[in-house]
């Protein structure tokens, strides 16, 4: 049962496409034998039938026989038979009529059952290959002929003959004569004569003329004649069909009648109406409400409607069209929310079924896309691939639901298989063979074809292999497809395993898996790592089934569904994971359990355990996966060029990443050596240090230092140092080893000594001394923030010997945030962080005087590090390289303070809104230097201020710079605005570059008064003993009612009879206005008379402030021996 992609072994395999890259489109097991399963037809299983070949379009033929050539005897018959058999049209074929032809065949009719029968197998090549629309006559025949009457008595008899034996009044008649003499004049006469005893009319008769060979121009016309005759034929035949009476509820022959239409219309080459008829034929099974029984025979309808549709979708050239209608027929077939598989013969035999029609579906829709290839634009989701995958992955299904079959029923009773095989052949495509034209049949009959079903189903996988390999064999030529590959490619393994080819299956696996750690994708195939474990432990290969166990301790494996299915929660996984490591580190066999390698028997499962009893005791070396265990180890040194190896030591730190203790039995950590003139190959074994036993419990870390060896002496003069390798002996028998030269140093950081991969020994004690040249003025030695200061340095070659090739490489160091200094030359004015020099010799006794500037934006102490490189040169000249830091102490040049002043120049600890005031600033040079400048940026506190001058200043020497401020409208009392900024430029001296140092001046507060009040004096000269009348008006500008008292003040200079209190309620943006009237006691420019506000605690030392601003300083009053008095009118 369920072999469908095993043709018959006396049954010729259909060729459903004329595709030159497959011969057959379901191949034969390269691994399957005969027997009576396989020799069944597969259309008398419960396998999907094969698209009969007269289906497909380029076997869709027009018929036409030809009758009266004797080409074996007549040379001119045989030029004849030539000339039409080889055509080359490929929608026409033309034959010889023989007694044995199967047109005069007639099939009996079977009753009309409205379940019964949709389409005869027969019809299917009842018009290409039996019924001829045209038949063609020849007859020699000359006009002239003596014996011309019996000729025509011959010609009549033998078209009424055929008229009879045809039975067909739709197929035409052609009397074709051929004549080796050219006729002279008109032969009408015997031309009607002719057809009027033949029952022809004169456009069924052509004269062949041969005399002087066959000229194609001739039998191209006839053949023109043929053509037509031929659309004559099938319009009669498509008229015949459409009068024919269908019962309402006969669904089948509304389905057949349609599908008929569409197939003659396609032979007639009259494609529009043949796709309208196949689509309505398709849009029946939407109203068809089908029996479990009958549900076969409807499917195996529906598939051969679709691959028309598709297949005329196709070659238009309309790939999505065709794809469209595939999705519909996928949508309504093959989705098991919309469709149901029945339950007939019984539900498992009929889900094996309907899951092998689905496989079959995408398998020729996938034949069908490689057709038309070659005239579609293909991507990732259109493609022929696609559809060979998903034939695949039924097919499989398949397997799946034939295995959980066999399962269900151990022991089988025996299966009589004739019962598949029927007595006549079947009438309709999709029967049954035990229940041929009946809806059902008798109850033991049913239960003997279920039993041999049962019986015959067997596993394919090289089916699904070869499907696999087609489908990767069209996506590699599409772009933007390797997920799909890599899916196609892993099912391909898969399939391989349940075969037990495992050394087949292995290797793909394994490409796929690198393939994703490459593109770093492995959470979107982590199934593999099943994979993988199985193949592993199937191959028995210690040292990769360590390797893989240990990825597979990753959580994001333990917890994904996929190994959850195989090995349980992510407790049980973990524990079965740890349980396989310590077994082989004990030299023990691990564990099979029961759902791995199910498919394996009992005595292979024996001898599996067997042979990894003999694997796991050989020693086991693993690269580790970081999984359990990882291991960095570092040398710690202040510098990477050292002179003496005691100034560095190695550290390793080893963590268990694991949730439990993790005994080491052993630990090497192995330093490697290079010197290129000792060497030169590359690095070798310096020495191993071995820690013997210890322990690391869980998520904590070993710290392991040790020192370096004494360096030979054949490297003293250079050579390089490198942690290379540590190798962890667990238990008796594995070695995780981690290679140590690339991992990135992130961690254990040590401010002070650094950890880093390899060092590099220089020892020399070459007396070369580089040290800063201090510029000559005072206070040289300090780099001042901000200045491209002068940072020339001096080389001292204090040694015996020279140097040649020199090449000096400075470099600002990072400060601990992060900060370097810059490095200006006319080459880079905007600076950079490192400056190379270079210089031809250097000679013994001599000195070298580097000249670079830089500048520095944080104070503090930076470091200038100075990389010496040369040929020193001795008796034997060598590389020399040494490295020298240069320390320097940056500062700022101005230490500053700030005052706030109102209009008068007073201190205040507040501005008040639009009242100048004063901002003034004390700078304090901390070195000597020229101040050529200073500019304000106020903001908020008013417009930029700035003067150029030009003031020495020695170290301690202050100025002072002030700006006026005008603070603009504020909308609350009190507002904390940003002071801005100062600016000041500055030079060292004449000859050095200006800089500019800027400050922030911090904040200041604004403060708005809540109440506005205004002072008004009466008008005129103020004389001594007369009254002055002063009125006072007073405004509340919050939005809250507000108490006040209006104080007088008494004194002698003025006198007032009036209430010296005054209370005021104000409402929110009432104003209040009240007059004094006084009176002076003495003369001259006198004090205002003193006027005070009293107000809530909250506002009013703000008021206090105030009053004092909005009244007159002085009021004058004159004597009255100067007041003059002027009549009126005057």
């Amino acid at each position: 049962m369920l072999s469908a992609w095993r043709p018959a072994a006396n049954v010729k395999p259909q060729r459903v496409l004329r595709s030159t890259h497959v011969s057959q489109p379901f191949p034969l097991s390269s691994r399957s034998s005969p027997s009576p399963v396989a020799s069944l037809p597969s259309c008398l299983k419960m396998d999907a039938v094969d698209i009969p070949v007269a289906v497909a379009h380029s076997n869709m033929k027009r018929l036409f026989l030809m009758t009266g050539l004797d080409p074996t005897n007549d040379r001119f018959h045989a030029d004849i038979a030539n000339a039409f058999r080889q055509s080359n049209d490929n929608i026409i074929k033309f034959e010889f009529l023989s007694p044995q032809h199967q047109m005069f065949e007639r099939p009996e009719k079977v009753a009309l059952k409205p379940n019964v029968g949709i389409l005869r197998k027969s019809w299917i090549e009842k018009y290409t290959a039996r019924r001829p629309a045209v038949i063609l006559i020849f007859m020699d025949l000359e006009w002239d002929d003596p014996n011309f009457a019996e000729k025509k008595t011959e010609c009549e008899s033998k078209i009424n003959s055929l008229r009879q034996t045809v039975g067909c009044a739709e197929v035409r008649f052609l009397l074709v004569l051929i004549q080796k003499k050219t006729s002279h004049g008109s032969q009408t006469e015997r031309i009607n004569e002719l057809c009027s005893v033949c029952g022809l009319t004169s456009h069924h008769l052509r004269v062949l003329y041969v005399a002087e060979g066959i000229k194609p121009q001739v039998v191209l016309s006839i053949k023109k004649t043929v053509s037509e005759l031929s659309q004559q034929f099938y319009e009669a035949i498509i008229k015949k069909i459409r009068t024919r009476r269908v019962p309402e509820n006969h669904l089948n022959l509304m389905i057949k009648n349609n599908f008929k239409l569409g197939f003659i219309s396609e032979l007639r080459s009259d494609l529009t109406y043949a796709m309208n008829c196949y689509r309505s034929a398709f849009e029946k099974y939407h109203e068809a409400k089908v029996p479990d029984e009958d549900k076969y025979e409807y499917l195996t309808v529906a598939s051969i409607i679709n691959f028309k549709i598709c297949e005329m979708f196709f070659s238009r050239g309309n790939a999505i069209e065709a794809v469209t209608q595939f999705n519909r027929h996928e949508d309504r077939f093959m989705n098991k929310h919309k469709y149901s598989h029945g339950s007939y013969p019984t539900d498992a035999l009929a889900a094996i079924e309907h899951t092998l029609w689905c496989m079959k579906e995408y398998a020729t829709f996938g034949h069908l896309f490689v057709e038309a290839a070659n005239a579609v634009v293909l991507n990732s989701s259109v493609n022929p691939g696609k559809y060979f995958s998903a034939a695949a992955e039924y097919s499989e299904l398949a397997n799946t639901l034939i295995e959980r079959l066999k399962a269900a029923n151990p022991n089988p009773a025996p299966a009589n298989l004739d019962i598949l095989q029927p007595p006549s052949p079947l009438v309709f495509l999709g029967q049954r063979p035990w229940r041929p034209n009946v809806s059902t049949a008798d109850v033991t009959t049913e239960h003997r074809a279920r039993v041999a079903l049962e019986g015959s189903s067997k596993l394919d996988y090289e089916r699904s292999i070869i499907y696999l390999r087609r489908a990767l064999l069209h996506l590699r030529r599409i772009e933007r497809c390797s997920r799909q590959m890599r899916v196609a490619e892993l099912q391909v393994a898969n399939v391989l395993t349940k075969q037990h080819n495992f050394d087949g299956a292995l290797p793909i696996a394994e490409t796929v898996f690198r393939m994703m750690q490459e593109d770093n994708s492995q959470h979107f195939f982590i199934p593999i790592y099943t994979l993988l474990y199985e193949l592993y432990f199937a191959v028995v290969d210690p040292v990769k089934f360590v390797q893989i166990i240990l990825q597979m301790m990753n959580p994001e494996v333990t917890r994904s569904t996929a190994c959850k299915q195989v090995f349980g929660t992510l407790k049980e996984s973990t524990a079965h994971f740890l349980n396989c490591f310590n077994c082989i580190c004990y030299q023990q066999p691990p564990p099979l359990l029961p759902t791995v390698l199910k498919s394996l028997s009992q005595s292979d499962r024996e001898q599996l355990m067997l042979r990894w009893t003999q694997a796991v005791r050989t020693p086991i070396r693993v690269t580790a996966m970081d999984t359990i265990l990882s291991a960095e180890g570092s040398i710690i040194a202040d510098s990477e060029i050292i002179s003496n190896e005691a100034d560095a030591f190695c550290m390793v730190h080893i963590t268990n990443k694991f949730s439990d203790t993790i005994v080491i039995a052993a630990a090497n950590f192995i330093v490697d050596i290079y010197s290129p003139a000792v060497t030169p190959q590359g690095p070798v074994e310096f020495f191993t240090h071995t820690r013997g036993n210890f322990v690391i419990k869980p998520e904590q870390v070993a710290a392991i230092p040790f020192p370096l060896k004494p360096i030979p002496a054949a490297f003293n003069l250079d050579c390089e140092v490198t942690l290379a390798r540590i190798d962890l002996l667990i238990g008796n028998n594995v070695t995780l080893f981690f290679d140590n030269r690339h991992f990135t140093i992130n961690r254990f950081n040590n401010p002070i000594q650094k950890p880093r991969q390899s060092i590099r020994i220089i020892r020399t004690d070459y007396p070369l001394v580089v040290q800063r040249s201090v510029p000559p003025v005072s206070g040289g030695d300090i780099v001042l923030k901000g200045e491209v200061a002068d940072l020339t340095f001096v080389v001292d070659n204090n040694g015996g010997f020279g140097f040649s090739d020199i090449r000096l490489v400075c470099k600002a160091v990072a400060t601990d945030d992060g900060v370097v200094g810059k490095f200006v030359s006319d080459q880079h004015p905007e600076g950079v962080s490192t400056a190379e020099f270079t210089y031809q010799s250097l000679a013994p006794g001599t000195s070298l005087t580097v000249p670079f500037y830089g500048f520095y934006s944080v104070v503090g102490r930076h470091t200038v590090d100075v990389e010496f490189t040369a040929t020193l040169e001795s008796p034997e000249p060598t590389h020399f390289k040494k490295r020298y830091d240069i320390e320097l102490s940056v500062c700022e040049p101005f230490e500053y303070r700030r005052r706030v002043l109102d209009a008068e120049g007073s201190v205040v600890d507040c501005f008040f809104k639009q009242e100048e005031g004063q901002l003034e600033v004390h700078l304090r040079a901390l070195a000597n230097c020229i101040v050529t400048g200073y500019e304000f940026t106020l903001g908020e506190l008013g417009a930029s201020q700035g003067e150029s001058i030009t003031t020495d200043m020695d170290a301690g020497d202050s100025i002072v710079v002030n700006a006026i401020v005008s603070p603009r409208e504020s909308s609350v009392i009190n507002a904390v605005v940003g002071a801005g900024k100062i600016r000041v430029t500055w030079k060292r001296d004449e000859r050095s570059v200006q800089s500019v140092t800027e400050y922030d001046l911090g904040q200041v507060t604004v403060v708005q008064s809540p109440i506005l009040m205004a002072v008004e004096v009466s008008e005129g000269e103020h004389v001594i003993h007369r009254d002055i009348n002063i009125q006072c008006s007073v405004k509340n500008l919050l939005e809250a009612p507000m108490l006040l008292k209006l104080n007088i003040e008494r004194d002698d200079m003025f006198m007032f009879a009036g209430t010296t209190e005054v209370p005021i309620l104000l409402e929110p943006g009432q104003t209040h206005m009240r007059t004094f009237t006084f009176a002076a006691n003495v003369a001259g420019e006198l004090t205002f008379p003193k006027i005070t506000i009293e107000c809530p605690d909250d506002v009013n030392g703000i008021i206090a402030q105030y009053i004092p601003k909005v009244l007159p300083k002085t009021i004058l009053v004159l004597p009255a021996s100067k007041v003059i008095d002027i009549p009126y009118g005057t």
